[in-house]
């Protein structure tokens, strides 16, 4: 957390210390406010953490907000405004109720998290005096100034939006609660946020939208960071049903469950269910569209083929067939089936028609040089995977 106070010097904490600082180090007026919260906000070095995922370093000028939540419970005033997604680790600016641009941040570790609820901006600084709430000397202005070249402080003590001489820190989740920003990002939105620019933080892992030309339908997941539950198929299904471009669409659970563990931070279409009626029977599982061509469980499909097979029965929920009923199975009525016995191993062979096995493909070779492993099996860090914070701030 940061506090901040500005005289003819600057300064900016980030946890604001018991004793009370004289007009000789710089520091005036509003000691009340001091006193008030003194003890209350912790240090926003960063001591640990980890990243929940590789968000994108860079801003992005109105792309479009198929990742965006869009304008959440703010009235129509056409006033600067700020959303904040903590685990999208996202700041958006809004002017005119339209998304003008969207910055990646740090947000507080998981034992210090960042704030929920709609603040304002209340103080601008910049070059601010960083003095270090254990009484330490003052770190001025420059490289060395864990809190950067810009602050913008906001209606809840303490709390506030700045820069940072750690940007690796970006996009993990390793402060005690302030909001961290590249600093040629907080410069910029220094001078489009005036005071008095609301500030709404919100905490919503499923983001639904719809593309405004193409209609399509997304759905973004991201990584659960505080724990909180969100990412729970019954929650999922209650965000969807209340966004209004997916009003009556229901998803298809198991893709949804996959899009929710995965939690990459990037849209994917809309997995909507797809019903799949066979002989009369509705299947168990179901299937998905995707790109509008539905996706059919194989395995579901072929179990109930199997099941009205002549001879079919269930033992133990697996479905069994006799060996003389196969040839009755859709692609095995040119098979060449026989059991044999290997010792006491009695072996089933099936062979399949040459029609079938002239469809098959050969193994595709790696590339030279000795290196076979595919490009998919590589070790490479994904979305969601653990690091550290090199730096202490």
């Amino acid at each position: 957390m940061l506090f901040h106070k500005t005289s003819t010097r600057q300064y900016s904490g980030c946890r604001p210390s018991s004793r009370r600082y004289s007009p000789r180090a710089g520091i005036v007026s509003d000691i009340g406010c001091l006193m008030a919260i003194g003890m209350v906000m912790a240090l926003c070095l960063t001591l640990s953490g980890h990243s929940a995922f590789a968000q994108s370093q860079e801003p992005t000028q109105a792309r479009g907000g198929l990742e965006s939540p869009g304008l959440v419970d703010f009235d129509d005033d056409p006033g600067p405004k700020i959303i904040i997604n903590i685990p999208a680790y996202r700041l958006y600016f809004y002017r005119d109720n339209r998304l003008v641009k969207d910055y990646p941040i740090a947000v507080g570790k998981s034992v210090s998290r960042t704030i929920l609820g709609e603040y304002t901006i209340v103080r601008k600084a910049k070059n601010p005096t960083w003095y270090p709430p254990d009484g330490s000397p003052p770190v001025p202005p420059g490289p060395a100034n864990p809190v950067g070249s810009r602050w913008l402080g906001l209606s809840k003590d303490g709390y506030g939006i700045h820069g940072t001489n750690n940007p690796s820190s970006i996009g993990k989740a390793v402060s005690l609660g302030c909001i961290r920003m590249l600093e040629k990002d907080v410069q910029e939105l220094y001078e489009m946020a005036p005071i008095g620019t609301r500030v709404k933080f919100i905490y919503e892992t499923v983001i639904v939208t719809t593309d405004p030309v193409l209609g399509q339908v997304y759905i973004t997941a991201f990584p659960d960071i505080y724990n909180m539950g969100t990412n729970s198929i019954s929650h999922a299904v209650s965000t969807i049903s209340k966004s209004p471009g997916a009003a009556g669409l229901e998803p298809d659970q198991f893709m949804l469950s996959h899009i929710l563990s995965e939690a990459r931070g990037q849209p994917v279409i809309f997995p909507r269910r797809v019903e799949i009626v066979l002989g009369g029977k509705t299947l168990k599982n179901d299937g998905f569209l995707q790109a509008g061509e539905p996706m059919l469980p194989l395995a579901d499909l072929a179990t109930a083929m199997a099941t009205a097979a002549p001879g079919a029965t269930t033992i133990h929920g697996r479905v069994y067939i006799p060996l003389s009923a196969c040839k009755s199975l859709p692609g095995l009525a040119g098979a060449g089936i026989r059991l044999e016995y290997r010792g006491l191993m009695p072996v089933v062979y099936i062979d399949l028609p040459e029609p079938i096995l002239a469809k098959e493909t050969a193994p595709v070779p790696g590339p030279t040089g000795g290196d076979t492993a595919a490009a998919g099996d590589r070790d490479t860090p994904g979305r969601g995977s653990p690091g550290e914070d090199p730096a202490p701030q």
